[in-house]
């Protein structure tokens, strides 16, 4: 599989928040277009976008609307309503992974765990 990156309309658009990098921090994202839940890891998050990554097969393109769903503390289950509104800005494919460069709409408001620390 070719290395392919999509990009918004403005290339030169960064985050404007800080970021805090995490090493393989457990989520999810939910993808409206085929109904699916696919796992991932966060590899880092600012209040407003996220760099993500999918192993799974996926057919995921800019411009589409997710669901992400990090888990920030101990808890069983997430609901819905924990989704967190994101816009694909970037997608670079590989043989291995699928990297995302998302915009979230909604703040990223609650409390990642420390970097280098997992949630159970």
């Amino acid at each position: 599989m070719q290395n392919s990156l999509a990009q918004d309309a403005h290339p030169a658009d960064r985050r404007t928040q800080p970021r805090t990098l995490h090493e393989r921090l457990p989520c999810k994202l939910f993808h409206p277009a085929t109904g699916r839940y696919l796992p991932a890891v966060l590899h880092d998050a600012s209040t407003t976008g996220a760099l993500v990554e999918i192993t799974w097969p996926n057919a995921i393109a800019a411009g589409e609307e997710l669901l992400l769903f990090v888990v920030a503390e101990r808890r069983g289950v997430l609901n819905n309503s924990d989704g967190i509104s994101a816009s694909v800005r970037r997608v670079l494919r590989t043989d291995r992974a699928t990297t995302l460069g998302l915009a979230l709409t909604g703040n990223l408001l609650f409390p990642l765990p420390a970097p280098g620390k997992q949630a159970a």
